[in-house]
């Protein structure tokens, strides 16, 4: 199974930063307990304290938001997002077919269905 979220500028840019830096589960999590705290505001302040907070070197991610390899690494997420035909934020995948309806439920009979096809 894959998920596939297409993230905010500043989500995409903090969340490839924080796995260049090997912390992008603690950050992830930091900053996705308190969107409320942060959604508005263009400079996402918030955001960037929890993402610090959580083991992110914010300097370095600074830098890291300059270089070519986030660049590179955006190109590639767009170009998959485009293969992929992804349309919205959240997008679920079973062996490569997509969930045509979201839900708990209907991803659990997905994903059981093709483990039943296993057997």
């Amino acid at each position: 199974m894959r998920k596939t979220q297409t993230y905010t500028t500043f989500g995409d840019f903090v969340c490839k930063t924080a796995r260049m830096q090997n912390v992008y589960k603690p950050v992830l999590d930091a900053v996705m307990k308190s969107p409320h705290q942060w959604h508005d505001d263009p400079k996402v302040r918030a955001a960037w304290e929890a993402a610090g907070a959580a083991g992110l070197d914010l300097e370095a991610a600074r830098d890291q938001l300059n270089s070519s390899d986030i660049d590179e690494i955006i190109k590639q997420d767009m170009s998959d997002i485009q293969s992929a035909k992804i349309q919205c934020t959240t997008t679920f995948y079973v062996n490569g077919q997509e969930l045509s309806k979201l839900g708990p439920k209907e991803l659990y009979d997905m994903v059981t269905s093709e483990v039943d096809a296993l057997n």
